[in-house]
Parts: structure tokens; C-alpha cells; sequence
């Protein structure tokens, strides 16, 4: 499947570049990982260095303050959540992430990440045990455009960790609605939810000098489709309700899980 999903990802950064009205792009490198592992697991200590290297490698074709932009840690750090949320986006069942597989972004003036990942879950009680197998293809191209460079007046990551914010909220509301389905059990859920509540409190450290309320409304008046999907309040409200009543039923060991449904209703975006 590797052959067709990478056909799938030339094809959608055909398609932003048309939508971007971008001519010139350039790749400056192209790479593609395998990662098989439960479920569960994050891999972040080994996926954030392998990011690193490629932006790294990439400002060396770059000269000026968009080199310092590209290599900074905040740069960094968020390509890096970047990669996180659109591979765990791959692993959930839920509909509440399944658009999330693919992402495009400015990361700085005249420099576009590519990624995408796809996943395939193997289930076998008698070699994994309870939990499911994953094996998961990432595919990460940055590009760079002369013409977009010359366009972009001004550039802020902070864009970049907000729409992150919202995605990793939106991936938290999938876990909640895959462990009221039964598909995932509730010791899993709770390892998922704890790394997920890290990694947003690592993004919000960052936007800690940053305008939310302008932040937030400049997301949300992006023409983006997958934009428009994070800001489905009622969605994600009828999947919290639907979650919270069957919590309500499981007992006290649903107890954090219920807690933290609560929590996301009262305020599900972020």
C-alpha cells in the first residue's frame, strides 16, 4: 500500500499548490518512515530528532532570516507536534480524526511541510494479546517557492501551534468517542490522554505571549476543509454527550475519563 499512499500524498501537494497559486516549488527534501508499534505508543523521543535533522538539512540551502526561522527550536518543536498529530490522527478508527491524515503549512516564508501518514491495525489475541498492532507510513516533503517568499510580508509560528492546539483537541474528543465504542479499552485511553494533555501543554506553553482570541479567529477563517472540520462544534458536541452518557454507566474506573468529557464539553476547541 506504501506505492498508492505516497501517489495519494504527490497528488494532494499538487493540489495546494494549485490552491496557493504557487508555480515555483522546489523540493528541498523528501522522506518516508515505517513505524510499527501497539497502539498506544508515541514515539516522540525518536520521530523529534529525525525532524530536526530534515530542517537542519533544509536551512542549509536556505540563507537569511528564514534559515533562523526554520532552526529554531520553537520551529522545531512545532513540526515536530506536527508530525505527532497526523500520525496519531492515522491510527485512530475514530471519525472525529480520520480527516486529519494529511496536512499542509507554511512553517516560513516561501518553506511548506508536506505530511502525511497512513495506518493498517493488526489484531491477533494470540500473538499481541488485548491490543492492536499498528503499522504506520509517514511522508514528510518540505518545499520551498521564490514567488510565495516574495509574497509573504510578515510570518508567525504561532499561527502554526494554534492550528496544532486545535488538532490535538479534536484528536483527544476521537479517543474519548473510540473508548465509548468499545474499541479501545480504558487503560489505553488513559496513556493516549495523558501524552495528548502533555503535548497541548507544551503548545500552550509556547502561545503563552501570543493573542488567543486573534490567534484562534484567524484559524478559523482559513478556507482550509480540514480547518473547517476542527471547528464543528456541534460535531464534537454530539460526540462528547454520546461519550459522557456512557461513562456515566461504566463505573468508577470511568471516573477520569468521564472527568475529563466534562471538561471538553464546556469548552471542546481549546
Amino acid at each position: 500500500m506504501e506505492n498508492s499512499a505516497k501517489e495519494k500524498f504527490e497528488t494532494k501537494i499538487n493540489e495546494h499548490a494549485k490552491k496557493a497559486k504557487v508555480d515555483d516549488f522546489r523540493r528541498l527534501i523528501f522522506n518516508s518512515a515505517i513505524k510499527t508499534e501497539y497502539s498506544h505508543e508515541f514515539s516522540l523521543d525518536k520521530i523529534a530528532p529525525v525532524i530536526s535533522a530534515a530542517l537542519g538539512a533544509v536551512a542549509q540551502s536556505l540563507t537569511g532570516s528564514v534559515m533562523q526561522v526554520l532552526t529554531s527550536p520553537k520551529a522545531i518543536s512545532s513540526y515536530s507536534d506536527l508530525v505527532i498529530s497526523i500520525s496519531e490522527a492515522a491510527k485512530s478508527n475514530s471519525s472525529a480524526s480520520s480527516s486529519l491524515t494529511f496536512s499542509a503549512n507554511r512553517i516560513a516564508p516561501g518553506v511548506f511541510a508536506f505530511l502525511s501518514a497512513n495506518s493498517i491495525s493488526i489484531k491477533d489475541s494470540d500473538t499481541f494479546g488485548e491490543e492492536a498492532v499498528t503499522a504506520t507510513s509517514i511522508f514528510y516533503s518540505l518545499n520551498n517557492s521564490i514567488d510565495d517568499l516574495q509574497q509573504t510580508a510578515n510570518f508567525d509560528l504561532a499561527y502554526l501551534d494554534a492550528e496544532l492546539l486545535l488538532k490535538f483537541k479534536h484528536i483527544q474528543i476521537g479517543y474519548a468517542d473510540e473508548l465509548a465504542k468499545g474499541q479501545i479499552t480504558i487503560a489505553v485511553w488513559s496513556e493516549k490522554n495523558q501524552i495528548i494533555d502533555k503535548t497541548i501543554k507544551s503548545i500552550k506553553d509556547r502561545l503563552d505571549n501570543a493573542n488567543y482570541n486573534e490567534l484562534f479567529a484567524s484559524v478559523k477563517d482559513s478556507d482550509s476543509a480540514e480547518l473547517i472540520t476542527l471547528f464543528d462544534t456541534d460535531k464534537s458536541k454530539q460526540i462528547l454527550e454520546h461519550s459522557l452518557l456512557q461513562f456515566e454507566n461504566k463505573g468508577v474506573i470511568y471516573k477520569e475519563a468521564l472527568e475529563n468529557t466534562k471538561i471538553m464539553l464546556n469548552n471542546p476547541l481549546y
